[in-house]
């Protein structure tokens, strides 16, 4: 089913602006987006699926250690 969404019909918003509070030490340091799960972090996962679909057009909200996240 989800082959056959249309991802250009849509206004994606990804946002990336948490602490990661409940994290701990990691959290303080680094955004939840950039923790990695299987050598790929949780923001390289969604564009990548973004990509498969092939959406063009992503906004991202951004935060603390924006910088991280731009990088």
């Amino acid at each position: 089913m989800a082959s056959k969404i249309n991802l250009n019909n849509f206004f994606v918003i990804i946002l990336a602006a948490g602490m990661g509070r409940r994290l701990g030490k990691f959290g303080k340091d680094h955004p939840k987006t950039l923790t990695k799960i299987n050598e790929k972090t949780i923001l390289d996962r969604i564009i990548a699926l973004l990509k498969k679909y092939k959406y063009k057009k992503v906004h991202f909200v951004v935060g603390y250690k924006y910088k991280k996240i731009l990088d």
